[in-house]
């Protein structure tokens, strides 16, 4: 059975500067605008369908929350879906910060 890819927050930022990942907050609009990672995507997990969930070729998908807990039910439930892979995010935001990576806000 396909299991969901833990990724930390080093390696993510690496994946963004090569242009490998495809960075997704699946939290809420209110959180977003209260601090996020710069180039990600958001797509609210109150509006996402797993199903749908995908990256442009080429690119790997990888979801994030604030801790990590959120991005692993959404990337089980797209693995239970149909979806080939799912990755996330250990950690969250929180972990993103504890990295000495930058957010942004506003």
């Amino acid at each position: 059975m396909a299991k969901v890819e833990e990724i930390d927050a080093r390696t993510l930022a690496r994946w963004m500067q090569d242009g490998t990942a495809f960075l997704v907050d699946i939290r809420e609009v209110n959180e977003w605008q209260a601090e996020r990672i710069p180039g990600a995507t958001l797509q609210p997990m109150s509006t996402l369908d797993p199903a749908k969930l995908a990256a442009p070729a080429g690119k790997k998908l990888v979801l994030h929350c604030r801790s990590g807990k959120r991005t692993l039910t959404v990337g089980n439930a797209m693995l239970a879906a149909g979806q080939k892979e799912a990755a996330h995010l250990t950690g969250g935001i929180i972990a993103w910060k504890e990295a000495g990576l930058p957010t942004q806000s506003g």
